[in-house]
């Protein structure tokens, strides 16, 4: 709004007012959605997006990535600092859906630990990250 008075030079509506939020907040249960027997399309997808295949199995292995049941999407899993998942992206293979998993707690978005290393990386999005991850490898 500052930007937008020194330009205008004037203001014309009141600016925003902060209310405490007072409210409890309960902690939200984070609904996973099913898992697939088989990873097969997640790893087909992935692939053909240029993801390297030891660091999809590695997302696999350590349940960061799986595919859902019955729709088949790919699920990016954030997990906090004990491995407990906190925060679920939905992908669709082969569709435009994007979502997140019910209960999901944005600040363990998916990540992968660093190793010897002091810089933070952010992305956009999963595959983003595993791009770069493998553009790194």
């Amino acid at each position: 709004m500052q930007a937008v008075e020194r330009i205008v030079g004037q203001t014309r509506t009141q600016p925003p007012v902060f209310v405490s939020g007072d409210k409890e907040q309960k902690p939200k249960t984070l609904l996973l959605p099913q898992a697939n027997r088989s990873v097969t399309r997640v790893v087909q997808y992935l692939r053909g997006r240029g993801i390297d295949r030891e660091i999809i199995d590695h997302c696999i292995k350590t349940g960061r990535i799986y595919e859902s049941y019955p729709y088949h999407n790919v699920v990016f899993v954030g997990q906090d600092t004990d491995g407990k998942a906190r925060y679920a992206n939905l992908r669709g293979i082969g569709t435009d859906f994007k979502g997140e998993a019910n209960g999901s707690d944005k600040r363990f978005s998916f990540s992968l630990p660093a190793m010897n290393s002091d810089t933070v990386h952010l992305f956009e999005s999963a595959v983003d990250l595993l791009s770069y991850a493998t553009m790194q490898k």
